[in-house]
């Protein structure tokens, strides 16, 4: 896991059981050091986003689409949604996104912290930054008007993180939950 990984993360998976390995995002190849650790231990790598059954719920980067071709970024880009810092997206979701996808919308940490805090506070659910994403773009961007879905899962977020991400916040989402 990236040495920055929030702390509910880490400790979820170690109290399941996994054996936890810290790496630095910005100097660090994650890919060899699992590619290592699988050879090593037999392990099964089950990638993060380079997997056609992990793609089904990912997604990818807007910068990719709107250039119609992969954007590596020179930097990991500073977000408080932990789970979608990444220089460039995953090769297979990219082919399959940059067919099926008509437009890509952007938020703003803001407009993310906004959706942690609508999800609590409407439907009773932790929700962490990067699955808050989708519920901001659909507040906060001019998507086509109509019935949209949004998958919310991942409650990787600790009660401090949570807390200094939201904490002031009125809530001034507009969602109607059908």
């Amino acid at each position: 896991m990236p040495r920055d990984a929030p702390d509910a993360k880490v400790n979820d998976a170690r109290s399941l059981g996994a054996r936890i390995v810290r790496y630095d995002r910005l100097t660090d190849d994650r890919d060899a050091i699992t590619g290592a650790l699988a050879a090593e231990y037999g392990y099964t790598i089950v990638p993060s986003g380079d997997d056609k059954a992990v793609m089904a719920g990912a997604g990818t980067a807007t910068l990719s689409l709107r250039a119609g071709h992969r954007v590596t970024l020179p930097a990991v880009p500073d977000t408080i949604a932990d789970g979608l810092r990444h220089t460039s997206p995953a090769r297979l979701p990219w082919e399959v996104n940059k067919v099926l996808l008509d437009d890509v919308a952007t938020v703003t940490d803001d407009e993310i912290a906004q959706a942690m805090m609508w999800a609590f506070d409407h439907l009773k659910i932790v929700v962490e930054p990067s699955d808050a994403v989708a519920l901001g773009a659909l507040a906060g961007t001019g998507l086509p008007p109509g019935p949209a879905g949004v998958i919310v899962s991942g409650g990787s977020v600790n009660y401090r993180t949570f807390r200094a991400i939201t904490v002031g916040l009125p809530n001034a989402l507009d969602l109607t939950v059908a």
